[in-house]
């Protein structure tokens, strides 16, 4: 069976943040935030708002 072809990992130890990630979640994270601004009474805005937020400490 093929195994599929995998980028080496540029930081094997997960010591420090991956800078683009990071980027791309604050990019979400005010797309998020705007959706929030527009319908703050909707859940699932309020969960993504949540979990993005959650995933930017994990990463930082």
């Amino acid at each position: 069976m093929n195994q599929p072809h995998t980028t080496p990992d540029p930081n094997p130890d997960h010591t420090e943040p991956d800078t683009d990630l990071l980027v791309l979640l604050e990019d979400v994270l005010l797309h998020i935030d705007e959706l929030h601004q527009q319908r703050p009474d909707t859940t699932e805005i309020k969960t993504l708002l949540a979990y993005a937020t959650e995933l930017r400490a994990k990463l930082s």
